[in-house]
C-alpha cells in the first residue's frame, strides 16, 4: 500500500506572491548596522518597516517611488534585490 501524503500546517511551505517583496536597505552609518525593510502592499503601496522595533510598519509610502526617494534621500542603500514576502 502507498503511503499517503499529508500536508502538516506546521511544515508546509509559505505561499507566495509574485506581487509581494521584501527589500533590505542599509543606513549611512557603518558603525551603527541600522537596516530598515521595505514591504510591498497588494494596493501598490510600501511599508517601511524598522526590525528592531518589533517589525511593525514606520511609515507608509503610496508607490515604491516615493519609498525608495525618501530612503535615498536619507541616505540609505538598497542592501541588494528583493526577495518574496509570505
Amino acid at each position: 500500500m502507498p503511503a499517503l501524503a499529508v500536508a502538516h500546517p506546521v511544515f508546509s511551505p509559505p505561499v507566495f506572491s509574485p506581487r509581494r517583496w521584501l527589500e533590505i536597505w542599509v543606513g549611512p552609518d557603518a558603525d551603527t548596522d541600522r537596516l530598515l525593510v521595505l514591504r510591498s502592499a497588494e494596493d501598490g503601496a510600501c511599508d517601511l518597516i524598522d526590525p528592531e522595533t518589533g517589525w511593525r510598519p514606520l511609515q507608509r509610502f503610496a508607490s515604491y517611488d516615493a519609498a525608495a526617494g525618501w530612503l535615498t534621500g536619507e541616505s540609505y542603500a538598497r542592501g541588494g534585490g528583493r526577495c518574496p514576502a509570505p
